[in-house]
């Protein structure tokens, strides 16, 4: 029960971030994205990996205003080479090359796989308009959602054969079987029935990325996760765990959108 009222509270905000306009959702995006880096830093600290998380932080920041400003990449260079100055005054014993993986990691992972889908608002929402904007986001996102639903429930009920025994041995084959049926569901009923005004066949195509980059994003959480010794990256979500463990998956899963809408320029 608190799973289902977490997840239609979290999509109901999303959505209202999404209807409100660019500027909102991505705010919300960005919220999202640096607390789910907060959270990946706890994870690396947990393998006693040394990590700054203000600088990190920081520096996500900036990553996630190349959505809205344009000069984004000379704060981000500032924090960086401040970082890099920090690092070499510490000297060797403070772990400086694990300091740096651990922050490069933080910015590429989370925060920048988020700013993808904020920025994707952004290019459809200026050349577009809110009208075609808004329920082409809303159905990437349902996208999303209904493949993490789908094979949650699917691999829960029918669930046999395991897809990743050594890194998450409760996700099966059948779950993701689950998880792609979903999602090519919604993309055909959101194109026949919906607001969806692009081909069939970019539909689908846009349901079948959702359905395989997201159990990948998944699995690398998980990755983590075993790796630190822990279930959840966090406990702002009840039911779901962090943000992290939301999220995981539409970190890798925006990047792979917006690859495919541009090189394919489907731009309605």
């Amino acid at each position: 029960m608190k799973r289902v009222a977490t997840a239609i509270l979290g999509g109901a905000g999303m959505v209202l971030s999404l209807w409100l306009g660019p500027l909102w959702f991505w705010i919300v995006v960005m919220a999202v994205a640096l607390i789910a880096q907060y959270e990946l830093l706890h994870m690396l600290r947990l393998r006693d990996m040394p990590v700054d998380y203000v600088v990190a932080i920081v520096a996500g920041f900036f990553v996630m205003l190349h959505v809205v400003w344009a000069y984004w990449y000379a704060g981000l260079g500032v924090v960086f080479l401040f970082y890099i100055l920090q690092l070499q005054s510490r000297g060797s014993e403070k772990r400086p090359m694990e300091r740096l993986a651990g922050f490069t990691l933080s910015l590429l992972w989370p925060v920048a796989g988020l700013s993808f889908l904020a920025g994707m608002y952004v290019q459809l929402h200026a050349a577009s308009g809110r009208q075609v904007a808004f329920p082409l986001m809303l159905v990437l996102l349902l996208l999303v959602w209904a493949s993490d639903s789908g094979a949650y429930y699917a691999g829960r009920a029918l669930g046999r054969h395991k897809l990743a025994p050594a890194v998450s041995p409760g996700k099966t084959w059948e779950g993701a079987a689950g998880g792609l049926v979903a999602a090519l569901g919604i993309a055909w009923a959101a194109v026949s029935y919906g607001p969806l005004e692009i081909p069939m066949y970019h539909a689908l195509a846009l349901a079948l990325i959702a359905a395989t980059v997201g159990p990948v994003g998944d699995l690398l959480e998980s990755l983590f996760k075993r790796s630190a010794r822990i279930k959840d990256s966090g406990t702002w979500l009840p039911g779901h765990g962090g943000f992290l463990d939301r999220f995981d998956a539409l970190i890798l899963v925006a990047p792979a959108y917006w690859i495919y809408w541009n090189v394919m320029n489907i731009m309605p």
